[in-house]
């Protein structure tokens, strides 16, 4: 998860990774929250600055499109083979990323580790959509707030230093294939395996 989440700083800061880490999969029991989306949805966010992200998820496809502030420039990530593709546009080209070897379950993002706690914080309205705040950590031990629907969008994440990225707009709807397209006539480079370390 470490590596993922490294590139995703290393494509839009350190807001996406912070959200990321937070998408952590279904869990089962009542008192853990669904932390990715149960169905396709198309979500606008504000982060940073007033600077606008895209993030959509195609649950039927495994696979999740981020656009961040940066123009020209987006990432689609398949939960199923764990492949990350970044396309530049600008440069016509694509850095594919393969995160098989990564201890995350068997996805991107992953299920949620069997430690993580999450504590239920009370109920707010983001978007015009209900959600529940859960206080949790990320990987890196820092105190997170997700505010989640009940069917696994984040509509909002926080930590003591304010608001990370909150939701603008929310649109349920089948999303094609196209939307999660990369250009197959761009240079390929493929990166070196990621793989875990020992120990």
């Amino acid at each position: 998860m470490r590596a993922v989440v490294f590139a995703l700083m290393l494509m839009s800061g350190p807001v996406l990774a912070q959200a990321v880490l937070l998408m952590s999969g279904p869990a089962s029991a009542q008192d853990r929250p669904i932390t990715v989306p149960t169905r396709d949805v198309d979500v606008v966010y504000r982060v940073g600055g007033g600077l606008e992200q895209r993030m959509r998820w195609g649950v039927t496809l495994g696979k999740l499109r981020v656009d961040p502030p940066s123009p020209g420039l987006y990432m689609v990530l398949d939960t199923r083979t764990r492949v990350m593709e970044t396309v530049r546009e600008g440069e016509r080209t694509v850095l594919q990323i393969d995160a098989a070897g990564q201890p995350t379950g068997g996805q991107i993002p992953s299920g949620a580790p069997p430690g993580q706690n999450f504590v239920r914080h009370g109920d707010a309205q983001v978007a015009g959509l209900a959600c529940v705040m859960w206080d949790t950590v990320d990987t890196s031990g820092q105190a997170t707030t997700a505010c989640l629907t009940a069917d696994g969008v984040m509509l909002r994440a926080e930590t003591a230093g304010g608001v990370l990225l909150e939701a603008t707009s929310v649109r349920f709807a089948p999303l094609p294939e196209s939307v999660f397209r990369v250009p197959s006539d761009y240079q390929r480079i493929i990166a070196p395996k990621l793989s875990r370390k020992p120990g």
